[in-house]
């Protein structure tokens, strides 16, 4: 390999994670098959990809929804929450009408 001036790179699963290894002992003809000039492109990480990839599709669910026309005024948003004053006004006033019409 030092002759051809050449290295040989490749993937390889090791301690369940995918690495990157150097390949020493390589047959002349195979590195003479395999060489060709490297670019950034060749190397791709589908794990980092497919990262992205969710990180991203996280990010569209999270973002908040675009409200409707400004124009319109938004009513306020219903609650569970029940006042009980408020509650026993409406009851007593009900009950004083069905007196007042009975």
């Amino acid at each position: 390999m030092k002759q051809s001036n050449v290295t040989a790179i490749a993937r390889a699963v090791l301690f369940r994670r995918v690495r990157t290894v150097l390949i020493r002992p390589l047959v002349q003809k195979l590195i003479k098959q395999k060489s060709a000039h490297w670019s950034p492109n060749m190397v791709s990480d589908p794990i980092q990809t497919s990262l992205l990839k969710l990180i991203d599709e996280k990010k569209k669910e999270l973002k908040p929804k675009k409200a409707a026309k400004a124009g319109k005024t938004e009513a306020a948003p219903k609650s569970n929450v029940v006042n009980t004053m408020d509650a026993l006004r409406r009851s007593i006033e009900t009950d004083l009408k069905g007196r007042k019409a009975g």
